[in-house]
C-alpha cells in the first residue's frame, strides 16, 4: 500500500491537507487471496469552503489510481 500511496502522489502532486490511507479486511489481516478486492478507508483532514471541492477531486483521482494498480 505504501508503494501505491507513494506513486499516486508523485502524480498527483501533494494534497491540500494531510491524508492517510488504511487497509481493511483481509489484507489487514494478512490473509489476502488471489482475486480479493482491496478495502481502504481514507481519512483526510479539515477543510473549509471552496477547498472541500479541490479535495474531492483529489481524493477520487486517489482512489481512481488505487483501481488501476
Amino acid at each position: 500500500l505504501e508503494d501505491m500511496v507513494t506513486s499516486a502522489r508523485k502524480l498527483l502532486g501533494p494534497a491540500i491537507c494531510e491524508i492517510v490511507v488504511c487497509i481493511l479486511g483481509s489484507t489487514a489481516r494478512h490473509d489476502r487471496r488471489p482475486y480479493s478486492d482491496l478495502e481502504y478507508m481514507i481519512l483526510h483532514g479539515e477543510v473549509a469552503g471552496e477547498k472541500k471541492k479541490e479535495l474531492e477531486v483529489y481524493i477520487a483521482h486517489l482512489i481512481s489510481l488505487f483501481e488501476l494498480m
